[in-house]
């Protein structure tokens, strides 16, 4: 993963994609982002910036247990771990500014529980989450299946995620 980082190397910068708010023209563009300088703090839980070949490489990563192209990068124990609900009973629903039914957290990605209207179209055990400018991935164990979206705009919402989401499980040939 060459490309993913907290900041943008000035040889990479014209390859970085410009951010948009809805209805407007760009807010924030290659030159002027604050991802040019290192960040004062690397956090943990956002802040990162990749390309789509990146986030395919560490979902696949992930799909696999842990290992990515020959080489075990994660115990397959621990890729359990990051992927299944450790939340109970007084923990649930949980939610960002909504009521999540039918999903719990693991250790980095919300997990589908129980099917629920929330999100009509998610299958039972599959994980995922969004990020900043509606990047949002979804992980279905059972069907080997990694989608990412990269929509570049503000604010967040889950319309692109919902509206495909149905189409590609209607398209997986059992």
């Amino acid at each position: 993963m060459h490309d993913t980082g907290f900041h943008v190397p000035g040889e990479k910068r014209n390859r970085f994609a410009s951010l948009y708010a809805k209805g407007q023209i760009a807010m924030e563009n290659n030159e002027e982002s604050d991802y040019r300088f290192p960040p004062r703090f690397y956090s943990g839980g956002g802040g990162m910036v990749s390309t789509a070949l990146d986030y395919a490489k560490f979902l696949q990563m992930l799909i696999n247990g842990g290992e990515l192209s020959g080489l075990r990068l994660l115990k397959e124990e621990t890729v359990q771990n990051m992927t299944r609900n450790h939340l109970e009973g007084s923990a649930f629903p949980i939610g960002i500014n909504d009521t999540r039914d039918g999903f719990g957290f693991g250790l980095g990605f919300n997990i589908v529980t129980a099917k629920s209207d929330y999100d009509k179209d998610a299958r039972v055990g599959e994980y995922g989450w969004g990020g900043m400018a509606i990047t949002h991935f979804w992980v279905s164990p059972e069907d080997e299946l990694a989608v990412i979206t990269m929509e570049q705009t503000i604010p967040y919402t889950w319309n692109l995620e919902r509206s495909i989401k149905g189409l590609v499980y209607e398209a997986i040939i059992e």
